[in-house]
């Protein structure tokens, strides 16, 4: 079984400033608008920052593949 999980990058002007990995969608979209509000609320940041200058990349990673020790034997070919 194959699981994933999403990878939020927050980047200002091409900069990387932090990340986080969620479960779901929603959660890397919750943390990246917590992450970017929080950024832009300090009142210099906030006239130093331009449209655009602030961007989150959200991928979705697998990372693991589980099966059992039957299944792998009754999937596998035998090399001599």
């Amino acid at each position: 079984m194959t699981k994933s999980k999403f990878v939020a990058k927050l980047m200002k002007k091409g900069e990387f400033l932090s990340s986080g990995t969620f479960e779901s969608l929603e959660e890397a979209r919750l943390w990246a608008m917590k992450e970017a509000k929080l950024l832009i609320s300090d009142l210099e940041m906030l006239r130093s920052t331009n449209v655009g200058d602030i961007v989150v990349e959200i991928d979705k990673h697998f990372t693991e593949y589980e099966i059992s020790t039957d299944e792998l034997f009754k999937n596998s070919v035998r090399v001599i």
